[in-house]
């Protein structure tokens, strides 16, 4: 089977394009001419296009009646009543058993409005990975690692638990719009993340830096001092 695969531009091309892509372990995309290096355990599937394939191959969205009238509901909008706590109505029976009450309009979502959602969570999840990737250097210390690992884990959980949404035969406009803006927090939760990390790094390695210029220093003066007295002592 052909699998979505995900560069870290954010681009999806299927598994046997990119085998036939890759080149020295690298990937440049067809799209945005990017260079995405495959890490050793390979590049991530793109889940989010798999739901939408699945959903699609499933052939057309469920037709959408009104509970109440059982009649069909037509342009994808129809209302809640939040008095009455019922839900699907169409907007005849609103009127003819809801007057008064607190109504809610709700829209499905449409399929240019799913895929535009989905290539938006696809971005965000690429420029996690690439931060992900950035810092795989510090893997060498196993708390940090298992730290990283349970993280970058508990993230793809989240995003993948947002796209489980677009599974359902009806996707209200309402849910892409609030997975979409989750994706963003998390992108940018993981990238604080990410960044603070390099920063202790970069703090770490100016430190080394620091205890090896002084013991450069020390040890010029230990040597210094010792040439001074094998020329008082006429050894040098």
């Amino acid at each position: 089977m052909k699998r979505p695969t995900l560069l870290f531009c954010g681009h999806t091309f299927c598994s046997e394009c990119i085998e036939k892509l890759a080149n020295n372990q690298q990937v440049l995309c067809p799209s945005c001419r990017k260079t995405t290096d495959i890490p050793p355990s390979g590049l991530p599937v793109n889940f989010h296009i798999l739901s939408v394939i699945s959903l699609l191959e499933d052939g057309s969205k469920d037709l959408t009646l009104c509970l109440h009238c059982s009649n069909p509901i037509d342009g994808g909008i129809h209302f809640m009543c939040k008095s009455c706590k019922k839900n699907f109505l169409c907007a005849v029976c609103c009127l003819k058993d809801h007057r008064n009450h607190q109504i809610e309009e709700k829209r499905a979502a449409t399929e240019s409005e799913i895929k535009s959602a989905t290539e938006a969570i696809d971005g965000k999840v690429a420029a996690s990975l690439h931060n992900l990737y950035a810092v795989e250097s510090l893997w060498d210390v196993s708390s940090l690692q298992a730290a990283l690992v349970e993280r970058s884990d508990f993230m793809f959980n989240a995003y993948e638990e947002m796209v489980s949404k677009f599974h359902s035969g009806i996707v209200l406009y309402d849910q892409i719009d609030k997975a979409n803006k989750t994706a963003t927090v998390i992108g940018k939760l993981f990238s604080k993340l990410c960044h603070k990390i390099g920063v202790h790094r970069k703090k770490m390695c100016e430190s080394c830096l620091s205890d090896v210029g002084d013991f450069s220093d020390a040890l010029e003066k230990v040597m210094v001092a010792y040439k001074s007295d094998c020329q008082e002592d006429n050894v040098i």
